[in-house]
């Protein structure tokens, strides 16, 4: 059964912003795609490679099969799913989607899935295939201020390389050992719910008082799971109201429990100036438009800043085959929805 994880695209396109009912997290062929029947046979069948098996990878690779390619599906990690499994973490209902796309490739064996196989230009190359498409994420958005490297900093790709089986690449040796303890249990055992619960009850990486830059989906629903642990949490963010990309229909439930949390501060139309040891120095604009300079403590500062087109690969085998595409956040970073219709969409033009 494919469940829903109440990303509440539909809701956000249709009430919101009057747009029509076509996108659903997990419903690719929501929408349009419904005027057609059946999904169409591929007129010519071609070898496809899909490098990436977040939402956009995995559902490019099994309706591009259900057309009748020939598809191989490759994955850097030990895990399926990209992005979502750690998401996941952060946003419960959305280990409902790892279920279904892992059972899905279960139920579409003609996909052939190659686990632990980071591709490049040379291994694409020898591929000799008639299509690539790659989905394989968004790069990471850099703050660009003194101290984004120190050893109280963490992002969202530390969790995604973690996740993937790659220590990352941090100061201090302790950071090291425990990173590097994380990494070797996490590639043995792994699941959101455990990763939850392990978040809420250790003080490492995550410390118990926390300051959040970026004040998007992505920092609201961290600085949720930061707010229900008991963390005293700041939200640091340039735009003039925190959650400011976040859905309507959720947008209204998210900001009110942070206003009513006495361990949650906002900081809207405040730019950080740079991270120190001890918090992130940064100046506020004021209703008047008069900025002043302000310290927000915190022992670990967590940059969410969302993420930036990633297409450095495409560049360099976009002529290595025939049809070669560049689908999902690795194109245009958004919200799970596009990623799921995107991998429809390709599927179907191949």
């Amino acid at each position: 059964m494919r469940e829903c994880i109440v990303c509440c695209r539909c809701l956000d396109d249709v009430v919101s912003q009057g747009k029509p009912l076509n996108y659903c997290g997990v419903n690719p062929r929501f929408g349009e795609e419904l005027d057609h029947e059946a999904i169409p046979p591929a007129k010519k069948k071609k070898k496809v490679m899909v490098v990436g098996s977040g939402p956009a990878g995995i559902n490019a690779a099994v309706y591009a099969a259900m057309r009748g390619h020939t598809v191989d599906l490759y994955e850097q990690g030990p895990r399926l799913c990209g992005c979502v499994k750690m998401s996941s973490i952060f946003s419960p209902y959305h280990e409902r989607y790892i279920t279904y796309l892992t059972n899905l490739l279960k139920r579409h064996p003609e996909v052939h899935v190659h686990l632990k196989h980071k591709m490049d230009v040379n291994s694409i190359k020898a591929g000799h295939v008639d299509v690539v498409i790659l989905a394989i994420g968004g790069d990471v958005r850099d703050l660009g201020v003194p101290g984004e490297d120190g050893k109280n900093v963490i992002t969202s790709h530390m969790f995604l390389d973690m996740l993937n089986g790659d220590k990352p690449k941090v100061k201090g040796a302790f950071n090291n050992f425990m990173w590097w303890g994380a990494t070797t249990f996490l590639k043995m055992y792994y699941t959101p719910s455990f990763a939850r619960k392990a978040t809420a009850s250790m003080s490492w990486p995550i410390s118990k008082n926390v300051a959040i830059i970026g004040g998007g989906l992505a920092g609201c629903e961290f600085g949720t799971l930061c707010m229900n642990t008991g963390r005293t949490t700041s939200i640091i963010d340039s735009h003039k109201k925190i959650g400011f990309d976040v859905g309507g229909s959720e947008r209204f439930h998210m900001t009110t429990a942070f206003k009513k949390a006495p361990n949650v501060t906002t900081y809207p139309l405040t730019n950080v100036t740079e991270i120190t040891s001890d918090g992130v120095k940064a100046v506020q604009s004021d209703k008047e438009g008069n900025n002043h300079k302000i310290f927000v403590p915190a022992k670990t500062v967590a940059v969410t800043l969302g993420l930036k087109r990633n297409d450095q690969l495409y560049e360099a085998i976009k002529d290595c085959a025939p049809e070669v595409y560049l689908i999902g956040d690795a194109n245009e970073p958004h919200r799970i929805a596009d990623a799921t219709k995107a991998g429809y969409r390709v599927a179907c033009s191949i």
